[in-house]
């Protein structure tokens, strides 16, 4: 049997990371983003403002995502790395009623622990509605990893936060349940809220962790 475990410099990071556990809605457009927003918020009290929204989309979405061919199913450019892209959807919405936006971590090929970048995109090609963070220096700074492995059970988690809002990318299996269990995607935790909203893979995630070892500091 064989355990690891990884974790970057201390960051925010939310206890339900990726899954029940998972962090975050994902990135966000205008009017879907206040919509799935009122829809989280509804039940445990009343969401910001919206002009508070609008000042925060605007924020986020200064700057845009490079331009350039992509590659397949993924937000990331042929210049770049897949740490982890799927197309996803809100959990408890079937596949035909919920949005189809990617979800992809890209890295710059030469990302080392001090060079290179990584970024959070979500939208689609043509039009990424959120990408974090805006600048390419000291990204390696603004990522938690955390990876446990264990015969039958292989958990990976990268949490990151947006103006308050924790997000968490989780890539989970567990051959120990019957039957087992094999889960992808994003979860976003609201600020004071306890309970997250969780973006699953439709289909099996395209990722590739293998970057991260080295560049994301180890937790001691």
């Amino acid at each position: 049997m064989t355990v690891a475990m990884v974790s970057s410099t201390p960051g925010s990071r939310s206890s339900d990371l990726l899954g029940p556990r998972a962090s975050r809605p994902p990135a966000y457009d205008g009017h879907n983003y206040r919509e799935l927003t009122l829809a989280y918020l509804g039940r445990a009290g009343r969401p910001r403002s919206q002009q508070s929204l609008d000042c925060l989309a605007a924020k986020l979405n200064s700057e845009p995502a490079s331009a350039g061919p992509l590659q397949p199913n993924s937000l990331c450019a042929k210049s770049e790395r897949i740490i982890f892209s799927c197309l996803t959807r809100r959990s408890g919405v079937s596949a035909s009623r919920g949005p189809s936006k990617i979800v992809s971590l890209c890295a710059s090929r030469d990302l080392e622990k001090e060079r290179g970048y990584l970024q959070y995109r979500y939208g689609l090609p043509g039009k990424v509605e959120l990408e974090f963070p805006s600048s390419r220096t000291g990204t390696q700074q603004m990522f938690q990893y955390t990876h446990y492995m264990r015969y039958q059970v292989d958990l990976t988690e990268i949490n990151f936060e947006i103006e308050g809002y924790q997000y968490q990318i989780f890539d989970d299996y567990n051959g120990e349940e019957k039957p087992r269990i094999s889960t992808e995607g994003v979860n976003v935790t609201a600020p004071g809220k306890p309970k997250e909203v969780s973006f699953v893979c439709r289909t099996k995630a395209k990722a590739d962790y293998s970057m991260l070892d080295g560049v994301l500091t180890r937790e001691q």
